[in-house]
């Protein structure tokens, strides 16, 4: 399969009025989660290993967020 990956055009679409509006409610939604912030919250009062696994689940709740980013910016509406 060949890459159709051009710099110049994800700068270009990173650039649009539609696109900031995108990055700022995704970059947004990892902070105004619920969720989140209640493993947050609970985060001083669970052992050393689930607070590894809160850590964990937030780094692959921002990896969704940054993988769903570029299916946006390469148009593929579908998502994951």
């Amino acid at each position: 399969m060949e890459n159709d990956f051009n710099i110049d055009d994800l700068i270009n679409k990173l650039n649009s009025p539609e696109m900031s509006d995108t990055l700022n409610s995704l970059l947004s939604s990892n902070s105004a989660s619920p969720k989140l912030d209640l493993l947050d919250a609970l985060k001083p009062y669970v052992n050393e290993r689930r607070q590894k696994k809160i850590d964990q689940c937030e780094k692959f709740v921002s990896m969704i967020n940054v993988i769903t980013l570029m299916n946006k910016i390469n148009g593929d509406e579908n998502g994951l």
